[in-house]
């Protein structure tokens, strides 16, 4: 496996002819945490690719994953985050 090139920042990564992002990136675009998308990368779960004791992330394969939302007042109470389990135990 060769790089066909390295941004200075180290951020980015160009393999054959494709971009992947290190997981520190990867983590401020997609919302993950870069634990979990080093966790899908050691288990093969998402494209990316080990260079050194790097890994990154095919940015393509970021649009993949589903977004996470940022907007804190959704998630503002209880009944915001599961109404069924609330409605559940009323019931019981």
């Amino acid at each position: 496996m060769s790089i066909d090139e390295i941004k200075s920042d180290g951020k980015e990564i160009l393999l054959a002819g494709k971009i992947y992002l290190s997981l520190k990136n990867a983590s401020s675009l997609s919302g993950y945490h870069s634990d979990y998308l080093g966790r899908l990368a050691r288990r093969a779960k998402i494209k990316s690719t080990r260079v050194g004791k790097q890994w990154f992330i095919e940015k393509d394969a970021l649009g993949r994953l589903p977004r996470i939302s940022t907007d804190t007042k959704a998630l503002s109470s209880p009944e915001d985050i599961a109404p069924e389990i609330q409605k559940k135990k009323l019931v019981e």
